[in-house]
């Protein structure tokens, strides 16, 4: 097992694009079979910056009032989003999946 200090900060609007390609990807990868395809193929658009305008995501991150990023090095490697009692998106590469120890570092 590798063993990485990952940081916590708070999203960026500059984070917009690169968190919707790592939702947009992990979703594709490990969440394909949840739900119907017309249902997998509109969450996917949803996030694409290839689809929508980046001001356009910029604003819907922007209505969600909890957002941190997980990075490594300089490297956005995760998300979490949501509201006080409802988490909207929780997204990790897929590299940093079950093979690797985690310790967070919370930057404000």
């Amino acid at each position: 097992m590798i063993n990485k200090v990952i940081k916590i900060r708070k999203f960026k609007k500059f984070d917009t694009e690169t968190i919707c390609t790592l939702i947009r990807d992990t979703y594709k990868k490990f969440n394909k079979n949840e739900g119907t395809k017309e249902a997998v193929k509109n969450y996917i658009n949803h996030y694409d910056p290839k689809n929508i305008d980046i001001k356009e995501l910029v604003k819907r991150f922007a209505g969600i009032p909890i957002s941190f990023v997980a990075v490594d090095k300089d490297n956005i490697i995760g998300v979490i989003r949501g509201f006080e009692n409802r988490i909207v998106n929780l997204f990790v590469n897929g590299k940093y999946h079950n093979n690797m120890i985690i310790t967070i570092a919370l930057l404000e």
